[in-house]
């Protein structure tokens, strides 16, 4: 892929700013990266201001070749780094606050810490119910579909999801340029 593809890619990443929406955010935040000072908009992915930022090494492979994001939605563990010491965080998943520090994941032969590096979430905690007739675990086409169907029919549904927002890859789609034959 080339580098313009690339910037393209990432300016229509759903985890990125639209460009309008850029120009008009008055959230900017700043954090730093390895000690550098980045600047970003409230609501955008770590990756997203990264990337925005020109910054592409996130971490290091066993060989010490650097790496960087690679799907964007958290399923190749490409961008992890450490964020306010917490180590094996996923850049793409993560909304960028003011004042956060990121730095570089170094090789770990495990992907997750470990038990004595582990912090509280800082992510905050939402009541759920207790008891439910259905729990769908994704929030992207599927699960949403099955859960209009089930609540149609009166049932009780939960659906939990590991991003902020549902859709699933519905919204990871590139633009299609061609018309098909």
């Amino acid at each position: 892929m080339s580098h313009q593809q690339a910037q393209r890619w990432f300016d229509q990443h759903p985890n990125r700013l639209d460009r309008k929406s850029r120009e008009e955010a008055t959230d900017v935040v700043s954090f730093s990266f390895n000690g550098q000072r980045v600047v970003g908009r409230k609501g955008e992915s770590i990756a997203a201001s990264l990337i925005a930022a020109g910054i592409r090494k996130f971490r290091h492979d066993r060989g010490g070749k650097n790496r960087g994001i690679y799907c964007g939605m958290g399923t190749c563990f490409e961008c992890l780094v450490e964020i306010n010491g917490s180590p094996s965080q996923r850049a793409c998943l993560i909304s960028v606050e003011n004042g956060i520090n990121v730095r570089t994941q170094p090789y770990a032969p495990s992907v997750g810490p470990r038990i004595d590096q582990m912090r509280p979430s800082t992510h905050p905690s939402v009541s759920s119910p207790r008891r439910t007739a259905l729990l769908i675990v994704g929030a992207g086409p599927g699960g949403l579909a099955s859960a209009i169907a089930a609540a149609r029919s009166g049932v009780n549904v939960v659906v939990v999801d590991e991003r902020t927002l549902p859709g699933g890859q519905y919204f990871k789609q590139p633009a299609t340029t061609t018309e098909p034959s």
